[in-house]
């Protein structure tokens, strides 16, 4: 599984960029996708470069992971400011509490995929 982590890291970035494009650029609109595509794939997208952060900057090494109390962590709080805060201080957000499970899956999926050893 040598590079898995690397590859879907790509495959996520372009279908949430394709996505992005299509929904606000292109006025496409799909909206079961346009609801929950983006904590679904932002999540492990936040969280692999978190990874990489660790692995990299701090010089960690490449077998380095992420521990489940760090995804969960960073998960609660990606979830806090994007489905609490942000809507208390704009009226552009829009609180919507199935995003909560949305963002859970996409950190699931990190786990499972992404946080492997290289």
């Amino acid at each position: 599984m040598k590079g898995i982590g690397n590859i879907l890291f790509w495959i996520f970035l372009i279908s949430f960029t394709a996505h992005q494009v299509g929904q606000k650029l292109m006025g496409i609109e799909l909206p079961m996708l346009d609801r929950y595509v983006d904590p679904l794939l932002g999540m492990p997208l936040l969280l692999y470069a978190f990874l990489m952060e660790r692995r990299y900057l701090w010089n960690l090494g490449a077998d380095y992971t992420l521990s489940v109390m760090e995804i969960v962590i960073a998960t609660v709080i990606v979830s806090v400011i994007s489905e609490l805060l942000f809507p208390a201080l704009s009226s552009d957000f829009t609180f919507d509490p199935y995003d909560f499970p949305a963002f859970g899956m996409g950190a699931v999926l990190f786990y499972f995929t992404m946080n492997k050893k290289q």
